[in-house]
């Protein structure tokens, strides 16, 4: 393990003018008015800006408001992933639909190239209702159209048209995913301890367990009902996520904030990371990747379930898929909040290395299922134990440790908003990869043992499986292991 290295310096807290909507105690006011006619200058951040009350904290309340969107986030896009996509795919395009729910994962992970080009405008952005909330409203408008656009697109079989509703609907939810990861930092007290950022990470870390167990729920639900529906029932969530965040991030009118011009120049260097300066910033953006690499296998288990334990029946198949990754959701739930308290006394990263270890082992187990019939169900009950665990493990840290490696000359927004797109560029990449494998053991007729897999019409032999999980799960962990170790400024 690193040898102990002095705490990073606090988050920069950004100018959102929320102090008066926040403290309404009297006393505080009072104070402030007393600095002020005795010509002391009020309290500031490190920049000049209005600083918050560090001493008093924003209440678990507002916190639990402004991260909401976690939720909601979540829950779309392990729908989209699990599901509804290769559903989808396999209704548009039955020749071979591995490949389409790749293209498909592809474009979703493609729209996160937005996010910090949306985060550093959302920072300079001026209006009558502080600077995240309009970008909230217009995003969560428009992915509204989308999802009534994708309905349209399923229910009269329009596959060229699903596919811009599909473009349509995650630009808007990653511009309003942008826009709501700058909040928190915002409202982070200026010299916030290590303890506050935990809180903020282990409530990112609830709502992304929260926001799969829904996902899975409403798939259960849903199992005999047509693919149709999740579009009105994510409809419906990303209305109610939108009002709780407005409401909750009560953000002062920033038109009195120095209007800037963004040049091109500018726009462009929020992709990058000056690796001179920043080097655990970039190493934190490159384990994350690797991470989300190896969860991208979600994607394959439906095909996994009926081409490897036989259950070939759509109903049947989305209610195990449901029921196991319910029980994940359970695991990573309970485990997160006691390893993120855990990590302010071992530190951040031995989470992820014991998060690596327990996903290895999950990896493992789904290759050993399907050679052991009579074990098969065991082992994958156990692998998503192991998964849940593994899971919690490394999201009780993973926003936490981003905030500790915040790079200079970015705001919180457009760096934040970079880090999300690495992750989702890993969620892109490893279904487009994974595709390809079960595709390339499929053309190749790799011999195996009928009681591995049958060479029915459409289903893809053991070894595309076992390439997946070898490659997607228990290499990218590696990777996640060996740049996590590069980190020097975190213990």
């Amino acid at each position: 393990m690193d040898s102990p290295v002095p705490r990073p310096p606090a988050v920069r807290a950004q100018n959102v003018g929320n102090a008066d909507s926040t403290w309404s105690d009297p006393e505080d006011r009072v104070e402030e008015l007393g600095r002020l006619v005795q010509g002391i200058e009020p309290k500031r951040g490190p920049r000049g800006e209005p600083g918050e009350r560090g001493e008093r904290g924003v209440p678990l309340v507002k916190w639990l408001g402004i991260t909401c969107y976690q939720m909601f986030y979540v829950c779309l896009n392990t729908g989209m992933g699990v599901i509804v996509l290769p559903l989808e795919a396999a209704r548009f395009h039955q020749e071979n639909p591995s490949i389409w729910v790749g293209v498909y994962m592809g474009v979703s992970g493609s729209t996160q190239l937005i996010c910090p080009v949306i985060g550093k405008i959302s920072d300079q952005h001026r209006s009558s209702w502080g600077k995240r909330r309009p970008f909230i409203l217009s995003g969560s408008f428009l992915a509204v159209l989308g999802l009534l656009a994708m309905w349209g697109a399923s229910k009269y079989l329009l596959p060229a048209f699903f596919l811009i509703s599909l473009l349509l609907l995650q630009l808007a939810v990653n511009g309003v995913y942008a826009a709501q990861c700058g909040l928190p930092a915002d409202f982070l007290s200026v010299g916030s301890e290590g303890s506050e950022k935990s809180v903020v990470s282990g409530l990112v870390a609830m709502y992304t367990f929260l926001g799969s167990l829904t996902a899975m729920t409403i798939i259960i639900l849903t199992s005999t009902a047509p693919i149709q529906v999740h579009y009105g029932i994510y409809t419906a969530a990303i209305s109610l996520a939108c009002a709780v965040i407005c409401c909750s991030a009560t953000e002062s009118s920033s038109l009195g904030s120095a209007s800037t011009t963004l040049t091109f120049t500018e726009l462009r260097r929020t992709y990058v990371i000056d690796v001179s300066k920043d080097a655990d910033f970039f190493w934190v953006c490159a384990g994350r990747m690797c991470y989300y690499m190896s969860t991208s296998v979600a994607t394959f288990m439906y095909f996994y379930f009926r081409d490897m334990l036989h259950v070939e029946e759509e109903a049947r198949c989305k209610a195990v898929i449901g029921s196991l990754a319910i029980l994940m959701q359970c695991v990573g739930m309970a485990t997160s909040l006691p390893l993120g308290r855990l990590s302010n006394r071992l530190g951040r990263k031995p989470m992820i290395y014991l998060s690596c270890m327990f996903m290895v082992c999950t990896f493992i187990l789904y290759i050993l299922a399907p050679l052991v019939p009579s074990l098969s169900w065991p082992a994958v009950v156990a692998a998503a134990v192991f998964y849940g665990i593994g899971s919690g493990a490394y999201l009780s840290v993973d926003y936490a440790l981003a905030l500790d490696c915040l790079p200079e000359g970015k705001t919180s927004a457009e760096a934040l908003g970079l880090w999300g797109v690495v992750g989702f560029f890993g969620s892109t990449l490893g279904p487009i990869l994974g595709g390809y494998l079960l595709s390339l053991a499929q053309g190749a007729k790799v011999a195996v043992s009928d009681k591995v897999s049958d060479s029915t019409t459409g289903s893809y032999p053991f070894m595309g499986y076992a390439l997946i999980m070898l490659v997607l799960g228990c290499f990218m962990n590696f990777l996640v292991i060996v740049m996590t170790t590069r980190i020097r400024g975190v213990r």
